[in-house]
């Protein structure tokens, strides 16, 4: 970014301070991302968006808008709310994913501050670079989950493929800041992961604790019917083989109510077997009418 258009920034946001720390916070609106990426890669911010997050020159070290690349981010915050006909419109209406849906870049434009308009930019960027790329549109499309705002930034990096590498690298993480020299943006990967170790800590913290608070009533009172429910089930399940064992049984006796009866109609078998063999064959028809009542 030149040293001109960069103090023409400053200056402009200057004069509209009131607008730029107003204490009214902005909502994201369906129609914002869109409204945003027209800007940010239309003709006249295409080369200067190719440049965020390089190396901070000094003038804008200086100037105090090297953090974030806050001089360009200032300079879109201006211009997002200026009506301007290729802002307001929305590019790739014909194409079969944008027809219907009713976005419209150019209504109710908010007066987003340059932190949401990076904050917007940096969920769509996100969510873009971990989206694997397909050669056709509907491909990416089911890539991207259907999410319009992914697919409309791979739409205009189909036109401005020279911005491919500076979406796809995002903001730098780590960087050193030497007075002589351009000045990159100070890194913060020492105090996330300070964070995350805390977070780690809280959240062992907390488990420990959950086990050893007591079971408030409701919870105990659900065990307990879940081990009572448990129990009847094994019950169940034993009485169930335990009855097909017994089926099995049944099944026997009716052949050996069958042998025997066979027995009883062979010659030689004196009248004392006769009646025993009558008695048993009366037991075991008993234990056969048995099984049928249980309906085997």
């Amino acid at each position: 970014m030149k040293q001109e258009t960069l103090i023409e920034s400053i200056i402009s946001a200057y004069i509209n301070k009131d607008l730029y720390t107003s204490s009214e916070k902005t909502r994201k609106q369906r129609q914002c991302p869109y409204r945003l990426m027209n800007l940010l890669f239309s003709d006249d911010f295409a080369d200067d968006f190719a440049t965020v997050g390089n190396a901070a020159t000094k003038s804008e070290l200086d100037a105090g808008v090297a953090g974030n690349n806050k001089g360009f981010w200032l300079k879109i915050q201006t211009v997002y709310i200026k009506s301007h006909p290729v802002y307001d419109r929305l590019q790739f209406a014909d194409d079969k994913f944008f027809v219907n849906t009713a976005i419209d870049p150019g209504e109710n434009v908010q007066s987003h501050d340059w932190k949401k308009l990076r904050s917007i930019w940096s969920e769509v960027n996100s969510k873009y670079k971990i989206t694997k790329s397909g050669n056709h549109e509907s491909e990416f499309f089911g890539f991207c989950g259907g999410r319009l705002d992914v697919y409309f930034l791979w739409k205009h990096l189909q036109l401005k493929p020279g911005l491919n590498e500076s979406v796809r690298a995002g903001l730098p993480t780590e960087c050193a800041i030497e007075s002589d020299k351009p000045v990159s943006l100070v890194g913060r990967s020492r105090r996330v992961k300070k964070q995350n170790t805390l977070l780690s800590e809280s959240i062992k913290a907390l488990g420990d604790k959950l086990e050893a608070m007591e079971d408030p009533p409701e919870v105990k009172k659900w065990k307990h019917d879940m081990l009572v429910r448990e129990e009847a089930r094994k019950e169940s399940e034993e009485a169930r083989r335990a009855h097909a064992s017994l089926v099995n049984e049944y099944k026997d006796l009716i052949g050996m109510i069958q042998d025997l009866r066979q027995q009883v109609n062979e010659e030689g078998i004196d009248d004392d077997d006769v009646a025993d063999l009558k008695e048993d064959i009366k037991r075991l028809k008993k234990a056969n009418d048995l099984a049928l009542k249980l309906g085997y």
